[in-house]
């Protein structure tokens, strides 16, 4: 049973990356939380931002496992550090480094933020295809994250 907000927020996630159980991360959110990556324009906003924010996670990997090496916690904060390896939804393996920083108020989270590079989850088509899921500003150039069009 998790003993803290962290363990908590790493046991829903572990939910959602095992089994698809988007209800146990997203009821962790208040309601007008802040929910975003390295990837993203603006954040997601409230619990039904979170529940986007997270679907699109999930649905970009065919399998995704997240293994946290350091958690440092205060009673308003926490950092995650961490590495996901897994298979994109197109199929192809990827792995990758990162730290989530979790704002916390009346127990619930009211801010997330994931730090990560983009280019980091893998080469070729399994960057792109979870650049595909995971920027919609960069399919929208037509580019993945880091890239420039000549």
């Amino acid at each position: 049973m998790p003993t803290s907000k962290a363990e908590t927020f790493i046991a829903a996630l572990h939910r959602l990356e095992e089994a698809g159980d988007l209800d146990a991360i997203v009821r962790l959110y208040a309601d007008g939380a802040e929910v975003s990556n390295a990837t993203d324009a603006s954040a997601h906003v409230g619990r039904d931002g979170a529940r986007a924010f997270w679907s699109k996670y999930r649905a970009a990997f065919e399998r995704v496992h997240s293994e946290f090496r350091n958690v440092v916690e205060s009673e308003s904060a926490a950092l995650l550090e961490w590495r996901s390896d897994g298979r994109t939804a197109a199929g192809q393996d990827f792995s990758y480094d990162g730290v989530s920083v979790l704002e916390f108020s009346g127990g619930r989270i009211v801010r997330f933020r994931a730090y990560f590079d983009p280019h980091a989850l893998t080469t070729g088509g399994a960057k792109k295809e979870a650049a595909r899921h995971l920027t919609p500003t960069a399919e929208a150039r037509g580019t993945t994250p880091g890239e420039q069009r000549a």
